[in-house]
């Protein structure tokens, strides 16, 4: 789609929900308000308007009509994703300089959290979101097919929960995270196994981790830590509470945690320790992002950053 996307404000201070580092030299975030903009890493102020004085730019072009709020950005295989709300996946080849709906239903209510492709098949891809939608792709996203991700064998039909993240393990099989507690554990993909780690609230993601283990992460603060395939979870709390939306995973194979109030946390799997770092901010944060000497927090107040070096 080449037409004129215009908004009101289409400022990088709005509500961020998702970013990508393109060839560790540019930043691109996207937002609820129709954002898709990019920046030189090497610039350090933020700033909050479009242009050149602060070096943001617009990128692409969509349908304004559409109204497209977009739910996060995912590289895979040198392709991004983006995903959003109408059941919206686009595909860009091109580092975001041109965008191709693969799926799009205009009258929907239901939302795309995340797009995945299998660890195990590269023509397969996965991607999950609200009111339990679950969608499936053999030609590496050209076309995509709504399944059941789990039928429960007590009611006989899909509950309706949102699933918000799906992630691929380095033991090649996949976590499906969701409302009331429920996480997805699926070896190859097709037959799905639901689990609880003891908590029934919302897991809002979830991260693989070096030792073929996972953490999901979500309200008010909750992780749950299993090592491998086993299910055997171990459930933790950050100590002030407040709900966690994003995660990083550090070359040391320990982990960052992001949340509601710029609470940021260090983690390091299988123990009960949280050091704190400073956020310097009180923006919920919706996702995180690593250069070579910082962190970079995607907010509901824009971007922020940290450096690595203030990491305990």
């Amino acid at each position: 789609m080449n037409s004129a996307y215009a908004v009101e404000r289409l400022a990088p201070c709005d509500v961020l929900t998702g970013g990508v580092l393109l060839n560790d030299a540019e930043l691109l975030v996207v937002g609820v308000r129709g954002q898709l903009i990019a920046k030189a890493i090497s610039q350090s102020e933020d700033g909050c308007e479009l242009g050149a004085n602060n070096g943001w730019r617009s990128l692409a072009a969509f349908d304004a009509k559409q109204k497209l709020s977009w739910t996060g950005i995912f590289p895979i295989q040198n392709v991004l994703w983006l995903t959003g709300h109408r059941e919206a996946l686009y595909q860009s080849d091109d580092s975001g300089k041109s965008w191709r709906a693969r799926y799009l239903t205009i009258d929907s209510d239901y939302a795309v959290m995340a797009v995945l492709a299998s660890p195990k098949d590269d023509q397969l891809y996965y991607a999950v979101g609200t009111r339990g939608l679950y969608l499936v792709s053999q030609d590496q996203g050209l076309n995509w097919q709504e399944q059941d991700l789990f039928i429960d064998p007590e009611w006989e039909e899909p509950e309706d929960f949102n699933l918000n993240a799906i992630v691929g393990l380095t033991t090649k099989g996949l976590l499906v995270a969701g409302e009331a507690g429920a996480l997805y554990w699926s070896k190859d993909g097709e037959d799905w196994s639901k689990d609880n780690a003891g908590y029934n609230g919302t897991w809002f993601g979830g991260l693989a981790l070096d030792n073929g283990g996972v953490v999901a992460f979500g309200f008010a603060g909750h992780l749950a830590y299993a090592k491998g395939y086993k299910k055997d979870w171990q459930l933790l709390q950050s100590p002030r509470k407040a709900s966690l939306f994003a995660a990083l995973k550090l070359a040391n194979g320990s982990v960052v945690l992001g949340g509601e109030k710029g609470q940021l946390w260090h983690w390091q799997p299988g123990t009960e320790v949280f050091r704190a770092i400073k956020s310097g901010t009180q923006a919920t944060i919706t996702s995180l992002l690593s250069s070579s000497d910082e962190l970079l927090l995607i907010t509901d107040q824009g971007l922020k950053r940290v450096a690595l070096a203030q990491l305990p």
